[in-house]
């Protein structure tokens, strides 16, 4: 469910539905699921096109996400103990539409580029 721009009721109805398992949250361009293997995802869209996506761009997309996930977490005591413990890994995505495609990631205090996306910089 998208509330960027909702209340704060509707937020706090958002992360019930994420808690129940229903829907994913999305927040200024930050999705956050529960992944089939359990992790906790936290994907971001790149403000860049692909091609110009740079070492320094991707960390401060990833910055953007952590700090969306820190806001919910914020808002929702409730939500910050049930994802305590679950496994995070947050990732700058290029959504085009029709899907997207993961250009990099960070995990395990480890920056990662995606498998498939070469930085040509």
């Amino acid at each position: 469910m998208d509330v960027t721009h909702a209340t704060p009721e509707r937020i706090q109805a958002a992360i019930e539905l994420f808690l129940e398992g229903v829907d994913s949250i999305k927040f200024d361009r930050v999705s956050i699921a529960i992944r089939r293997d359990r992790q906790l995802e936290v994907s971001v869209q790149s403000k860049w096109l692909p091609e110009n996506v740079i070492g320094q761009t991707a960390r401060a997309d990833l910055l953007h996400a952590q700090q969306v996930f820190d806001y919910i977490a914020d808002f929702s005591p409730e939500f910050r103990r049930r994802v305590a413990s679950i496994h995070r890994r947050f990732c700058v995505i290029d959504d085009y539409g029709m899907g997207s495609v993961e250009l990099c990631y960070f995990e395990n205090d480890r920056f990662f580029w995606s498998s498939g996306f070469t930085l040509s910089k």
